[in-house]
């Protein structure tokens, strides 16, 4: 490892992030087993953001964001989302993407009462949905 110059630490962090996005992914719907992780996956979530792990940034956003919803944990759902969109900014041809974040974003705006921020995301994923041609992006 020292002759590739790989830090050590930077590889475990690495195997820890990539193992929670893949538990995340598996136990997305399994609230409970959610909850028993929630600290390793937040953490997980924060590393790889920190990390600029974008693809992993994204996948735990998409894994984690209906059980965060559903559990009402406001700050570390608008957290995960504001990470998400700009993991997806940084990764090219990520428009259906970042649109669903933008959609998740405007919902959670909008239930926050933030209706111009809501209207704003709202809007730009009606844009990306036009730049892609994708009607299902256009109607959300």
């Amino acid at each position: 490892m020292k002759q590739e110059e790989i830090h050590f630490n930077s590889t475990l962090t690495d195997r820890v992030v990539s193992f929670y996005v893949k538990y995340a992914k598996e136990h997305k719907e399994d609230f409970p087993a959610l909850e028993t992780a929630r600290d390793n996956l937040l953490r997980a979530a924060l590393w790889a953001w920190e990390n600029k792990a974008w693809e992993a940034v994204h996948d735990l956003w998409e894994a984690l964001d209906p059980w965060l919803d559903a559990t009402g944990d406001w700050s570390n759902l608008k957290a995960l989302q504001e990470h998400a969109v700009q993991a997806n900014r940084q990764l090219q041809n990520r428009e259906i993407e970042l649109a669903k974040v933008l959609t998740s974003r405007s919902t959670y705006f909008e239930l926050m009462g933030q209706i111009a921020a809501a209207l704003s995301d709202a809007q730009e994923t009606r844009d990306l949905g036009y730049k892609v041609g994708d009607p299902k992006t256009i109607v959300n």
